[in-house]
């Protein structure tokens, strides 16, 4: 597995909800799919994860997972519903973003 390029540092499971709505409107791909409240409704809050990635402490893209667990193997699949968000507004597209958060999610 590749390792994040230089300058780029990612969290997962560290943002609370109004953080994470408040990321979400960064992104011009942003969508409700991506909302702590419809992952909430949908698939329950406990099986929700967040996964922020930074570049020089900026936040330049993230991602809302669906885990699913497999009884009995201890083992599970995680699920992205119209992401990662990669594309900040009012920046040009930049797939080093997409190409650094891709990597945080292998």
């Amino acid at each position: 597995m590749k390792e994040l390029e230089a300058g780029y540092s990612v969290e997962v499971d560290n943002i609370d909800k109004n953080s994470w709505h408040n990321a979400l409107m960064k992104f011009s791909e942003a969508f409700f799919y991506q909302t702590w409240s419809y992952g909430t409704i949908q698939w329950g809050e406990r099986n929700l994860s967040h996964i922020i990635l930074k570049k020089d402490g900026v936040i330049v893209a993230a991602a809302q997972l669906r885990i699913v667990k497999i009884p009995l193997l201890r083992a599970g699949t995680a699920y992205i519903t119209w992401g990662p968000l990669w594309k900040l507004k009012g920046e040009d597209e930049n797939f080093e973003y997409l190409r650094n958060i891709l990597r945080a999610l292998r």
